[in-house]
């Protein structure tokens, strides 16, 4: 999917950049560059398109790195069953679903503690991360001891 994808972007005239481990990088593949990894680093300055199509191999550090990265567009081709996987490793909704979430966690694994990203992408308005922060300190953390 991701290389016909690729060949597709190019045959429209687009810049492709494809970045995947090098063991699952074909040297056929269509692509202006080739990264190894998901670490993209600098890029060219332009209208950027990101499309994450990694067939069950490292998408989490794929998703990290597309959301990091300044893009007009952002895309993930995955089954309904692997955007419900990885639905469940995120923590989003309001206080009570959030509350909810972490004592489930707290209760599994005996959490003690958490590490939020709370602008992942740097997409969110200044504003709304500090309700969100506001949110978490006043209506969430006060529910743990």
């Amino acid at each position: 999917m991701a290389l016909s994808l690729a060949s597709q972007a190019r045959a429209l005239g687009y810049h492709v950049t494809v970045a995947a481990p090098a063991a699952d990088l074909p040297e056929a593949a269509d692509a202006d560059a080739r990264i190894d990894g998901f670490v993209l680093g600098k890029l060219n300055e332009a209208k950027r398109f990101v499309v994450v199509s990694t067939q069950g191999k490292g998408d989490e550090a794929a998703l990290r790195s597309a959301v990091a990265t300044p893009a007009a567009y952002r895309a993930f081709v995955g089954s309904r069953r692997k955007m419900a996987a990885l639905r469940e490793k995120l923590i989003v909704g309001s206080p009570e679903r959030v509350a909810d979430r972490l004592m489930g966690l707290q209760e599994t694994l005996g959490l003690d503690g958490i590490l939020c990203e709370m602008n992942c992408g740097t997409k969110i308005p200044h504003h709304q991360v500090m309700r969100s922060l506001q949110l978490l300190c006043e209506e969430v953390k006060p529910r743990f001891h």
